[in-house]
Formats: structure tokens, C-alpha cells, sequence
């Protein structure tokens, strides 16, 4: 009898007890993507799982982003690459004498980066310089900032907000800083950089769009034959020399 009422006053103390809720969150932070919008706010977006409802939230929040867009996803090294390098056969170059202001000094300021690193010096190439032009006008609004990459057979680095031909190179170049020569290969932290520098690549054409508001410029660059060619990386792109 005493053990039945010491088990009854268990089961009344249970009883009248609080809940206990068990919860567990898991955020999932997605990968920054290449077409979306960079050089002003972009959206980072985060997934909330709730393992006792099953619910599924989707949030997302502006974060400050650099004013450099992401580069496109690397090269396959295919035949699809051998295309590339082969389809600006048939371009033309220019002088830097018929170059104007702005593009004398991506130009040079491309060959300035590259000679650091003991790679060749790139040519003026109208063909390139066309198609970056055609594309700016087609796909860029002083309006509304997006840089999304064009999915064209070159390769690619965008820029908005650095004034000049040297300055949007300048700041691709500062991506050194996180490049792991002890462990090349492709990163969207240092695609900007390895494409400047790119030892196989010969050919550059480069477009502006000037904006009359806080972002001031967009810049466009295509490079032939492209760059960031997955399984490359170590024979093109070289260390600073001593």
C-alpha cells in the first residue's frame, strides 16, 4: 500500500510538472552567387529548420558587399576551352596610339599587374572590346546596379564604382592577398586576380559606363583566351618575382 501511494504522488508530481520543449536550429548559409547583384547590397539567404515541426523558413537579409562583383564559375579545361581560346582567332588588335584614355589605362595598368608576375603583356583587342561595349549598353543601368556575368566565350571581370582604367584593376589585383600558392586552383574570393595575371591569356577588350550617381562607373573586361582554367592554375599563374 505505501509503495502504491509513493508511486501515485510520482505520477501527480509528473503530471503537474512543466513542459520541457526540445528544439534545435540549423542555419544553412547559402553560397554567394555569381548573378546577383554585387557592388551594392546583396542578399545573403538563410534556411531555418525546425527538427520537432518539420517548418521550413526562408529569410534573407542585406549584407554590405565590396563593390566588385563575383567572377563567373571557372573554365572546364575541355574542348569547349580549346574553342574559346580559338574563337577570338579572328579578332583584330589595336596600337595603344588609337586607344583612348580609358583604355590605354586598363591596359597598361593589366600589363603593369602581369609583368609582377613575369607573364607577358596583353594586347588591345577591338573584337573583345566590342563585345564588352555591346553587352554594357545591352545589360547595365545607372539605375539599378547589377553586375551579372554575360555566360560569353571570354573570359570576364566586372567593377562598378572605381573611377579609371587603373583603379577597377588595382582593386582586382588586391585579391592577391588570399591567394594560396601552396594550393592553386579556382576561388571566387580570387578569380579577379588570377584572371588579370593568367599567363595563357594574350588579348584583352574592355568597355565603361559612366553613371551620374554613386556608383560612377561600371567596368566590363573580356579576356581571350579566358582565364581560370580548372587544372591550370599552377603554369599560369605565377608568384610575384623577387
Amino acid at each position: 500500500m505505501k509503495l502504491l501511494l509513493t508511486l501515485l504522488s510520482a505520477y501527480i508530481a509528473l503530471t503537474n510538472a512543466a513542459p520541457v520543449t526540445v528544439t534545435k536550429t540549423v542555419v544553412v548559409l547559402t553560397q554567394y552567387s555569381t548573378s546577383t547583384v554585387s557592388g551594392s547590397p546583396f542578399t545573403l539567404a538563410s534556411e531555418v529548420v525546425s527538427t520537432l515541426t518539420g517548418a521550413l523558413v526562408s529569410s534573407s537579409a542585406a549584407v554590405p558587399s565590396s563593390e566588385l562583383t563575383l567572377t563567373s564559375a571557372p573554365v572546364a579545361a575541355t574542348t569547349s576551352a580549346t574553342a574559346t581560346s580559338s574563337s577570338a582567332a579572328s579578332s583584330s588588335s589595336s596600337t595603344s596610339s588609337s586607344l583612348n584614355s580609358f583604355e590605354a589605362a586598363i591596359l597598361e595598368e593589366h600589363n603593369v599587374k602581369r609583368a609582377l608576375h613575369g607573364a607577358n603583356a596583353l594586347t588591345w583587342d577591338t573584337t573583345l572590346a566590342q563585345y564588352a561595349a555591346d553587352y554594357a549598353a545591352s545589360s547595365f543601368s545607372c539605375d539599378n546596379v547589377q553586375l551579372i556575368h554575360s555566360g560569353g566565350p571570354f573570359g570576364e571581370n566586372l567593377a562598378a564604382g572605381y573611377v579609371g582604367g587603373a583603379a577597377p584593376v588595382d582593386a582586382w589585383y588586391d585579391e592577391i592577398s588570399q591567394y594560396d600558392y601552396s594550393n592553386p586552383g579556382f576561388s571566387e574570393a580570387t578569380g579577379h586576380f588570377t584572371q588579370v595575371i593568367w599567363a595563357s591569356t594574350t588579348k584583352v577588350g574592355c568597355a565603361e559606363v559612366i553613371c551620374n550617381n554613386a556608383w560612377r562607373q561600371y567596368t566590363i573586361c573580356e579576356y581571350s583566351p579566358a582565364g581560370n582554367v580548372i587544372g591550370y592554375f599552377e603554369e599560369n599563374v605565377y608568384p610575384l618575382e623577387s
